[in-house]
């Protein structure tokens, strides 16, 4: 199958680290088996992108980002290339309405920030799913001598989860805190994967206060492609593919959270049998192979 990703490679033209979801597209692709060409928009300009297409006998073409060129859309359209676009962040009014926008030139959305169905017009053109990740990357490890981590930025918008650090903190907690792979002191995507694997516990906070609801974060399926114990706020989405208490733990309060996180420090069997157990249940449900078959079957 002949595939190309279209979107950005960079956060910035000036900065070399790759977008945080690089490894969601581009990787899990590679990881999966099957070839990709990446067509960067951010290196690339919009006529040699065409160009491309037009020589290539393209079967679909992938695209991701927020500042999708719809000159391009338009042109593979003429092509008749069936077109692909990626959502790791549809919970904003702001994306949905730009999801709504591309849809008569895009073939499929697919989301995987949510799993219930936002309004829309066009409802035969979305699929919710979960994040497929580049196994090369995200795996268990065996040495685990980080308690806790949290991996994430923390911005004054993300009042839920700087609220619940901060009272960790007065606690006596000692948490791991960085801030993931894009931002200030930003750690590389490897950098990222192997504190995960060194991590006994790892927290995930879903909150969205801007918005005032859960997303399904990148986070969740990170945590358990590596092994750690996936500590996070209650939300409704992970209970629809996992189970509460047996492949991932949940919190409501911050007792609760510290409650757990004091438990399952001293309780290692437990902990680590949860931890097995949602990290095997990703890796032979919602892996990378099954996400891709899935979307290209709806395409076809």
């Amino acid at each position: 199958m002949n595939i190309v990703y279209i979107g950005p490679k960079y956060i910035s033209p000036n900065c070399d680290i790759l977008v945080p979801d690089h490894h969601i597209t581009v990787g899990s692709l590679q990881s999966g088996g099957y070839l990709v060409t990446p067509l960067y928009t951010d290196i690339q300009d919009e006529n040699s992108i065409i160009e491309y297409c037009y020589s290539k006998s393209l079967k679909v073409a992938i695209f991701g980002g927020l500042n999708t060129s719809t000159k391009v859309l338009a042109c593979l359209n003429g092509l008749n290339i069936p077109c692909i676009h990626m959502w790791w962040d549809h919970t904003s009014p702001q994306n949905q309405a730009l999801a709504e926008s591309l849809c008569p030139l895009v073939d499929l959305n697919v989301v995987m920030d949510m799993t219930t169905p936002a309004t829309t017009a066009y409802p035969d053109k979305y699929l919710y799913m979960w994040y497929p990740l580049d196994r090369r990357l995200f795996f268990p490890g065996t040495e685990r001598d980080i308690d806790v981590c949290f991996l994430g930025t923390v911005l004054p918008e993300f009042t839920d989860r700087i609220h619940y650090l901060s009272l960790l903190e007065k606690a006596g907690y000692k948490i791991h805190v960085r801030t993931g792979v894009y931002r200030d002191n930003p750690l590389t995507i490897e950098q990222y994967a192997e504190i995960l694997r060194q991590s006994k516990i790892a927290l995930n906070f879903t909150m969205l206060p801007q918005y005032q609801c859960h997303q399904s974060k990148t986070r969740t399926t990170e945590i358990l492609h590596c092994g750690a114990l996936l500590l996070e706020s209650s939300n409704e989405h992970t209970p629809k593919r996992y189970i509460e208490g047996k492949e991932y733990v949940s919190f409501n309060s911050f007792e609760d959270l510290t409650a757990k996180i004091d438990y399952y420090l001293f309780h290692e069997e437990e902990r680590s049998e949860i931890a097995a157990n949602g990290c095997k249940k990703t890796h032979s449900n919602y892996n990378e192979r099954a996400f891709w078959r899935m979307v290209f079957d709806k395409m076809m």
